[in-house]
C-alpha cells in the first residue's frame, strides 16, 4: 500500500538534536508548506530520579533542548508547527505520539556505524511498532522534494520496510 505525502494531515517528528533528526524536521516543514497539514515535533527524554522536583526540572530542560532543536533547523514562518515533550524512550515516545489515522512519523535515518555488536535503534522501534507510515531522512538529505510513495510498514506484499525513493 503506498500513499502521496499529501494524504497525511499530520506528521510527527523526532527531535534529538541529531543531524539526521534536523534534516527530519527540515523535511517535514518543507512538505507542510502552504498549510497541507501540521507538523509536531517531538523530543523524549529520559530521568533518572523520579521526584516532582527533578521531573519538573528535567520537563523544563528538556523544553528548552527541544526549542533550541527546532531553532537551529531554521524552518520557514509559514509552517504550522507544535512541539511536545515526552518522558520516556525514544521509540516507545514516538509511536504512541504518531497515533492518529493520517499521520506519518518522520525520523532521522540512523548513521552507519562500524560496530561488532547489535544497538538498539529508535528507527528499527518505530518501523516494526508504529501504527502509521514510517519515513527515515539521512543526516546529509538534501531533498527538498518530497518521495513519490511513502510505503506503509504493515502491508503483506512489502518485505522490508522503507520509504520508497
Amino acid at each position: 500500500m503506498s500513499f502521496a505525502l499529501r494524504d497525511f494531515q499530520r506528521i510527527v517528528v523526532g527531535v534529538d538534536g541529531s543531524p539526521g533528526s534536523i534534516a527530519a524536521l527540515r523535511f517535514a516543514a518543507d512538505q507542510v508548506r502552504g498549510g497541507r497539514a501540521e507538523v509536531l515535533a517531538v523530543h523524549a527524554w529520559q530521568s533518572a530520579v523520579h521526584t516532582p522536583e527533578t521531573l519538573a526540572a528535567e520537563h523544563e530542560e528538556a523544553l528548552g533542548r527541544l526549542n533550541s532543536f527546532v531553532a537551529a533547523a531554521e524552518l520557514p514562518a509559514d509552517v504550522e508547527l507544535r512541539t511536545e515533550t515526552v518522558a520516556g524512550p525514544a521509540g516507545p515516545a514516538l509511536t504512541r505520539s504518531a497515533d492518529r489515522q493520517g499521520d506519518l512519523l518522520v525520523i532521522g535515518a540512523p548513521a552507519p556505524r562500524r560496530r561488532l555488536l547489535p544497538r538498539r535503534s529508535v528507527s528499527r522501534f518505530c518501523l516494526a511498532r508504529a501504527a502509521c507510515p514510517v519515513l527515515a531522512v539521512p543526516a546529509d538529505s538534501r531533498v527538498s522534494r518530497a518521495p513519490e510513495a511513502v510505503i506503509d510498514q504493515h502491508s503483506p506484499s512489502v518485505p522490508s520496510p522503507r520509504a520508497a525513493a
